[in-house]
């Protein structure tokens, strides 16, 4: 089940999830879904106008049944001057096994900070899966950039999706704070450093290892909130026996800001400097 309906508290926090749905990609309920209104509202709540909107929309978001929207980047980090390399994956199970065709369309936009930088409106008319190739070919300046897609039939919204990735110069991986270890000690820049940690293995579904296409739009999110509550050391890391993995780990370091990681890469442990 994820979260489809929030409430936050003064601070933007999400603190739970009244509303949520629950996607069915295998088994016996392919392409159906499910959303739950997980709370117990006032007495008369659900007679009100506002309960019985909530119903229907539920209802309806329900009933178009399950559409998976995953926007894949090929580098989560790339050299200025380079462009990325964007795939939209589109998957109706509904339509695939019915072998109808989508008739919808891919909007999909490349931001930096609230700038709007690029905007590609896709047309979608496969049977149920569709793969198509973003055409984001501006190369761009260092800094952090936001890739959303919206997909929508009939002018009526059906799912949304959010990536991103760094574009940053050659040796940022080697400026930042050094850390290494005096006696019992952690130092950083070689005074003492007493780190409050905590494992992360991203947030988004599936992402545990970092050993497949990742979304570093969730990790910077991430590691701004742990920032924010004073995480300073995070624990992390892929499990496979590939070396090329390891761009992706160096990528989700980039995200950390002040705070430091310990990698583990194939069972041998090691400290890694950030910005």
């Amino acid at each position: 089940m994820n979260g489809l309906g929030y409430m936050s508290d003064s601070t933007g926090l999400l603190v739970a999830a009244p509303v949520i749905v629950a996607d069915y990609a295998f088994g016996p309920m392919t392409g159906s879904r499910v959303v739950a209104l997980d709370f117990e509202p006032e007495p008369g709540y659900w007679q009100s106008d506002d309960g019985v909107a909530l119903i229907r929309q539920s209802a309806s978001y329900a009933q178009q049944g399950m559409i998976d929207l995953s926007i894949e980047i090929l580098f989560s980090a790339i050299r200025p001057g380079e462009a990325p390399v964007i795939t939209a994956h589109l998957r109706s199970p509904r339509q695939e096994k019915l072998s109808t065709p989508m008739t919808g369309e891919l909007k999909v936009t490349l931001s930096s900070g609230s700038a709007v930088l690029d905007t590609q409106i896709l047309p979608v008319t496969q049977s149920g899966v569709a793969d198509l190739t973003v055409p984001f070919r501006k190369p761009l300046p260092a800094g952090f950039y936001k890739v959303a897609a919206v997909y929508s039939e009939g002018s009526e919204f059906r799912t949304f999706y959010q990536n991103g990735f760094w574009v940053r110069e050659a040796g940022a991986v080697h400026a930042g704070p050094v850390l290494a270890t005096h006696g019992d000690f952690i130092t950083r820049d070689s005074a003492p450093f007493f780190p409050v940690g905590t494992n992360y293995f991203s947030t988004e579904s599936n992402g545990w290892d970092f050993s497949g296409p990742r979304n570093a739009w969730i990790w910077d999110r991430d590691f701004a909130e742990m920032e924010q509550h004073g995480v300073s050391f995070v624990r992390t890391g892929v499990w496979m026996p590939n070396g090329a993995l390891l761009r992706t780990t160096r990528a989700a370091a980039r995200t950390s800001g002040s705070c430091a990681i310990l990698n583990r890469f194939c069972c041998a442990r090691s400290a890694i400097t950030l910005r």
